[in-house]
């Protein structure tokens, strides 16, 4: 959003959330929140991060309730 020149004010860009609750009874909410350019350095780093990993292929399997459908499962349960 900031490099496409959406920036709300000169430091930060104000980010809107909308979240469905889906509860017995649901509900709808919108979360605002303000990132500044160190949130979104820190967010490339992390990606950049998490991309190096994929490329040395570290893999840490987490079993759970997703296991059944999940495009990974052979990868998993051969580990």
């Amino acid at each position: 959003m900031d490099q496409l020149g959406f920036r709300t004010t000169q430091a930060e860009t104000l980010i809107r959330y909308d979240v469905l609750i889906k509860t017995k009874s649901p509900a709808f909410q919108q979360l605002y929140v303000n990132k500044t350019p160190r949130d979104f350095g820190r967010l490339t780093r992390w990606i950049q991060e998490i991309l190096q990993a994929i490329d040395r292929e570290s893999f840490f399997p987490n079993f759970g309730w997703a296991c059944h459908n999940c495009q990974f499962r052979k990868r998993c349960w051969s580990m």
